[in-house]
């Protein structure tokens, strides 16, 4: 498999375990976060303290605040709170390769429009990516002691 370069958009414990999992997966990860103390944790502790106290994070695994970041990316997954999600993907539009794969990875609909995360990320973006949903019944501590678990992955592209 080719080594790829991956944005996790989102640093609570479902944003980390995703990120770590990519990065366990021999990939170049960075996760976006706006919190700049839990975001010095990893990269000088390889912990996120504040949500996933308990599990070593990769060493291709970086943090940061910076979301221009994502400039490099094969993958960006969203993974925020579904309250932040628009704000987040229209703040991230500008810097995304032409030919990035997005993943949302936020449960939930948006109130008022009803609109799934992955219609809000297709909006936005006016189909000019290729857009996934990654979905199934997913505990982030579960996932990060390796607990067996189902995902889906599923696009229309």
């Amino acid at each position: 498999m080719t080594k790829k370069t991956i944005s996790v958009l989102g640093g609570g414990s479902w944003g980390t375990v995703l990120a770590n999992l990519a990065a366990k997966n021999d990939n170049e990860v960075f996760l976006w976060m706006r919190d700049s103390e839990t975001c010095k944790s990893i990269n000088e502790e390889k912990i996120n303290f504040k949500y996933l106290p308990k599990y070593l994070l990769e060493e291709n695994l970086y943090a940061t605040t910076e979301i221009e970041q994502i400039s490099s990316s094969d993958i960006v997954i969203y993974c925020i709170p579904s309250d932040s999600l628009r704000q987040v993907v229209n703040e991230s539009l500008k810097h995304l390769k032409t030919n990035s794969y997005l993943i949302s990875a936020t449960k939930g609909v948006e109130l008022g429009s009803f609109l799934l995360m992955s219609q809000i990320v297709e909006e936005i973006t006016k189909n000019k990516h290729k857009v996934g949903v990654l979905s199934g019944p997913n505990l982030a501590g579960e996932i990060a002691e390796e607990h067996l678990t189902g995902t889906v992955i599923a696009s229309l592209h």
